[in-house]
């Protein structure tokens, strides 16, 4: 496949790979990442969506995350559509330390100082235990960019906008329910983990 085809501008994902991916479990079998990401003008009505999915390692090239995928797409718009602008994304993991590390340059380089802001609501974490991650989502957590988990107001939000809902309702099954009792706990589990003593003296990653 090639590249554009991991990334969807304008076209809603459909409701069974919304409920599989963004599921929010602490351990997933799938370590696949969609990103919802949306743009909206400062007062305006103007809006960019879309979503992008990774693209997995092959024998021809080392693959590319979804949040790379994001970048892209979202710098070409900010070059064609001059404006001050309000960056969401809604992604079914957060970002790895590569990944964090992309995005925070490219914030510092393209978005921090002119009018825009960027945050992410993660589903999951990625790989949570592992220093290098959790310093990437401190580093973003402490220059600038938003992070946060999904609550279950923006899985409605998603699912009211982004997701090709076929009439269903979102909470078929206590999904949404038992998706939001789950939130609060990896609400927590971020909090800890940005909290904790050793990343503020651990040397961060140049950025």
């Amino acid at each position: 496949m090639a590249n554009a085809e991991y990334v969807r501008v304008g076209e809603k994902l459909d409701s069974c790979t919304f409920r599989t991916q963004f599921l929010n479990f602490k351990r997933s079998k799938s370590h696949i990442c969609y990103v919802i990401f949306e743009l909206k003008r400062q007062n305006s009505r103007v809006r960019f969506w879309g979503y992008a999915v990774n693209k997995p390692r092959s024998e021809a090239d080392l693959g590319y995350h979804a949040e790379i995928f994001c970048i892209k797409k979202v710098k070409e718009y900010l070059l064609e559509n001059p404006g001050k602008y309000t960056i969401n994304w809604y992604s079914s993991w957060s970002p790895c330390a590569n990944c964090a590390e992309k995005i925070l340059n490219w914030y510092n380089k393209k978005l921090m100082g002119k009018g825009h802001t960027l945050k992410i609501w993660a589903c999951k974490l990625y790989f949570e235990n592992i220093k290098r991650n959790q310093i990437g989502l401190w580093n973003l957590r402490n220059n600038g960019v938003g992070l946060a988990i999904m609550l279950g107001e923006h899985y409605q939000w998603c699912w009211n906008n982004y997701i090709q809902t076929l009439g269903r309702n979102l909470n078929e099954n206590k999904w949404l329910k038992k998706t939001s009792n789950r939130a609060l706990t990896r609400r927590s589990e971020l909090s800890i983990m940005i909290q904790v003593k050793r990343l503020h003296t651990a040397k961060t990653p140049d950025v």
